[in-house]
């Protein structure tokens, strides 16, 4: 069978044809569970491992609650060694899942597969192939599933062996990398040449061929791609389309290659966002910005779905800053600048964690919402906007020198910008203080002379600004076109803008700063043939942004009408498309309520706190044989006071009833020892109830959450160990606290002209 390019990726509404699920995304589906058997489930470890797993430090750090069917799946067909018709429908799921990198999800269904079938060997080689590479879990999770060998098929056999054999290659092997790869890739293609009507042995073939890149002497591109379009001759919706995005990735013309698989990998999927993410790879590398935001946009609003629809709190899932960054950069492409903002605004609300949200880690939504905050405003001139965002709070310090002059560096040029000289030369002085400290520090002395520049220029010292700007140096091409232009330095405002197009020639800003520069220079009109051009590439932007203000007397001047925006077909439907797949912007959900006794066995309901609209923390701790709990709860003790002081309230809650209560300090007249309440569930339902469970091995986990006066969850920590930096928490729940949680319905219709900025 060959495979027609009817390149599907042109527009949105075919991809909305083929996508005819209006409401698969949005429920969670209802299936009827097969009953695991009696042995299905491990006894739990002894009281000494309170969270740990009882298959072994393997299992610990893993997916802990419960697995489901769920829409929007790949269709994947690998048959495998079971007793259960429903772990064999989870195997191929948790497949789908690996295809799709969503790694989280795909343990958890691997996990319910031997949680259906313990004795089902493949079950495990799934879980080890959410962590290949790591050898020593893969080891200590392969070990399980070699004790099933002789139940499997001898398929079966050479799946487990390989991926075993690569993980427990001895130290001493000679060229031990390059040899563990050949035999691996060796075992793969065995499978290939003796079952060639298994496309999940070619699909895994074509990964590792990707991964490995000149791993084989023959081995090209070209040969790989042959590889993964057998597999597509068979499945023309097979997520092996994320895996020929990847290996075109590289030039625009390589990546033209791919433009079939990325006008179809988003649907080979739809419920994973990274299969609709690694289509806006392709869109964004060759300039179709429009696509790659649908693309892109489609990736958050899963992931936005899946975060809300599970409780989960982004940042732990795989991409989910990087998903939300690149769609925010390309939205600024193509103008959507109110949209822009609101999602980077989002990132920086997010809830933050020293493990995967830190934002001195140059990684997580906290670090790129700042970063593309603060792109979004300079590119488009937005200085209203950065005063207002700096006194919500969004636009923050930093600890860094560097990080401090950026954010000095933007609202000085944004105050000079609207006039308000007085703030321009205080943040001016701010900035000359930090070089003062650090003299030399050259990065700093540019930012120094830009802002200098900025001042000279609406002081309209233009000698004093040529100056300055002269030393500023590296000034991104746009901008410094828009500053000589400023300055009545047309030849260089020219070649600036000319550069800037030349280096990419589909962005709006680009378009807007050459077209004014064109038309100041008398060159009419190649800026009509440019502004033409500027009216496809704006087709959902903001026209109210000050960059698109300034097109507005050239628009009537070359006889367009005053919204000179070519909308787009699509738009409407595209804008539908969008609402079904789930949230433009993250929110926490709601906390249960819950009603547990305290150590007078007094009820104490935690609505009570949310009817008084106090913020609280709930520590779930498993009982007082858990050397960490009673760690993280002494913790507590000194910092009480604090959280008190900040308006938080604190309750612990353990999983042993009232025997698992703090013990009492007679000496101090039957005091507790820890100054907050402390409630008993022996049922552990309140566990469960805020998922602080492992629905595997029945046993509870440790937990701990942060909710608002409103009752929602705004931070929170599952784990087989207990969070034990309460210091963080306390300044992240101030943080988090001082603003409104962040609301999915707070994002602007998506395509909205008229926004005011």
């Amino acid at each position: 069978m060959t495979i027609t390019k009817t390149h599907h990726y042109s527009t949105p509404r075919r991809i909305a044809k083929w996508f005819a699920l209006p409401v698969l995304l949005l429920t969670r589906p209802a299936f009827a569970q097969e009953k695991a058997p009696a042995n299905a489930v491990p006894d739990p470890r002894p009281a000494h491992a309170y969270g740990h797993s009882a298959l072994g430090g393997a299992f610990d750090d893993i997916a802990r609650e419960k697995a489901y069917l769920m829409r929007g799946m790949p269709k994947i067909v690998f048959p495998i060694t079971t007793t259960s018709r429903e772990a064999q429908r989870f195997f191929e799921q948790g497949v789908g899942q690996l295809h799709g990198y969503w790694y989280l999800e795909a343990q958890r269904s691997f996990r319910k597969v031997v949680a259906l079938d313990p004795q089902c060997a493949m079950g495990y080689w799934g879980i080890a192939m959410t962590r290949f590479g790591n050898d020593s879990l893969v080891k200590d999770t392969l070990t399980l599933a070699m004790r099933h060998l002789n139940r499997v098929s001898a398929r079966e056999k050479v799946w487990l062996q390989s991926v075993y054999d690569f993980h427990t290659a001895g130290s001493k092997m000679p060229d031990r990398e390059k040899t563990r790869k050949a035999n691996y890739l060796r075992e793969l293609h065995s499978l290939v040449d003796q079952y060639p009507d298994d496309i999940e042995a070619k699909a895994f073939l074509a990964h590792a061929l990707l991964d490995w890149r000149n791993a084989e002497p023959n081995q090209t591109r070209e040969t790989t791609d042959a590889l993964m379009k057998q597999v597509l001759a068979v499945n023309p919706s097979h997520p092996i389309h994320h895996y020929r995005i990847h290996l075109w990735d590289s030039s625009v013309e390589d990546r033209k290659k791919a433009l079939d698989s990325a006008g179809l990998c988003g649907l080979s999927g739809v419920g994973i966002a990274h299969l609709w993410h690694m289509q806006g790879h392709i869109f964004s590398g060759i300039r179709q910005y429009r696509e790659a935001v649908f693309a892109q946009e489609a990736a958050v609003r899963v992931d936005n779905h899946y975060l809300m629809t599970d409780k989960l709190i982004p940042d732990q899932i795989h991409n989910y800053a990087h998903n939300s960054q690149w769609l925010t950069e390309n939205l600024g492409y193509i103008g959507r600048v109110h949209d822009a903002i609101e999602l980077a605004k989002n990132m920086i609300e997010l809830p933050r964690h020293p493990r995967y949200n830190n934002v001195e880690s140059f990684s997580g939504s906290a670090y790129y919402g700042h970063l593309r905050l603060i792109e979004t405003l300079y590119n488009h001139e937005l200085w209203q906007e950065v005063a207002t965002l700096n006194a919500q709070g969004y636009l923050e310090e930093g600890k860094t020198p560097a990080q401090k002059a950026e954010r000095l560096q933007l609202l000085a040029i944004a105050s000079f910008g609207m006039e308000n000289t007085t703030a321009g030369q205080q943040y001016l002085n701010e900035l000359e203080a930090l070089r003062e400290a650090k003299p030399d520090n050259a990065e700093l002395a540019k930012s120094i002379a830009e802002v200098r520049g900025y001042k000279a220029l609406y002081a309209k010292d233009t000698a004093e600004a040529k100056k300055q700007f002269a030393s500023a140096k590296s000034m991104p091409k746009c901008r410094s076109a828009r500053v000589n232009l400023a300055l009545g330095e047309m030849v260089e405002a020219e070649k600036l803008a000319r550069e800037a197009m030349s280096q990419d020639d589909n962005q709006v800003e680009r378009f807007a700063t050459l077209i004014e520069v064109l038309y100041r220079v008398g060159k009419r009109d190649e800026a009509k043939t440019y502004f033409q051009k500027l009216r496809k590439a704006a087709s959902d932007a903001d026209i109210e942004a000050p960059l698109l203000v300034k097109m507005a007397p050239i628009a009537k001047e070359f006889g367009y009408p005053t919204d000179w925006r070519i909308k787009a077909v699509d738009t409407a439907e595209h804008q539908q498309l969008m609402a079904r797949l789930g949230s433009f912007r993250w929110e926490p959900s709601t906390a249960p309520n819950i009603t547990l006794q305290d150590s007078n066995l007094r009820k104490v309901n935690l609505s009570d706190y949310r009817k008084q609209g106090k913020p609280l923390v709930v520590v779930f701790y498993l009982g007082n044989g858990c050397e960490h709990c009673m760690t993280q709860l002494s913790a507590f003790v000194p910092l009480a006071a604090e959280f008190e002081k900040a308006g938080i309230s604190l309750v612990a809650v353990n999983s042993e009833g009232q025997q698992g209560m703090p013990k009492l300090m007679s000496n101090l007249g039957a005091k507790p020892v820890f100054p907050f309440p402390t409630l008993a569930d022996a049922s552990k339902r309140s566990f469960k109830a805020f998922r602080a469970y492992d629905d595997f091995e029945k046993t509870p986990l440790h937990g701990l959450f942060l909710i608002d006066g409103a009752g929602k969850v705004r931070w929170q920590e599952i784990r087989f160990e207990p969070f034990q930096d309460v210091k963080f928490l306390l300044t992240e729940a101030k943080r988090l606290l001082a603003r409104p949680a962040p609301l999915a319905e707070n994002a602007q219709k998506q395509g909205q002209t008229e926004q005011s900025l």
